[in-house]
């Protein structure tokens, strides 16, 4: 389980075919000023967003939506608790081999 929304993206980055911003972005279907935005921990991510990232990542959405929920909280209880739902749906991240960044 990463510890941040933007880990989820960085990871998708480092190990799928959508290997830069401006890629990661067209395949999430925002403009790559959101990405920044992201890691600024500004603006929202919508459930489209957060899905299709699962999907790349080949992991449930529920841990995700969970990571983002415990990153906005500022309640220190409600962040565990958060981030304790998030554990429960975490998996090794697996992209499906059409995402796979292959190496020659």
């Amino acid at each position: 389980m990463r510890k941040s929304f933007f880990d989820y993206i960085m990871t998708a980055k480092k190990i799928t075919i959508f290997n830069s911003y401006v890629k990661l972005a067209d395949y999430l279907n925002v403009p790559a000023q959101r990405l920044t935005d992201w890691k600024l921990q500004r603006g929202r991510v919508e459930p489209a967003e957060c899905v299709l990232l699962a999907i790349l990542l080949g992991l449930d959405p529920a841990e995700i939506a969970f990571t983002i929920k415990a990153e906005r909280e500022i309640n220190p209880e409600k962040v565990t608790q958060w981030l304790n739902l998030a554990e429960q749906y975490a998996r090794p991240v697996n992209p499906p081999d059409k995402y796979k960044k292959h190496n020659k």
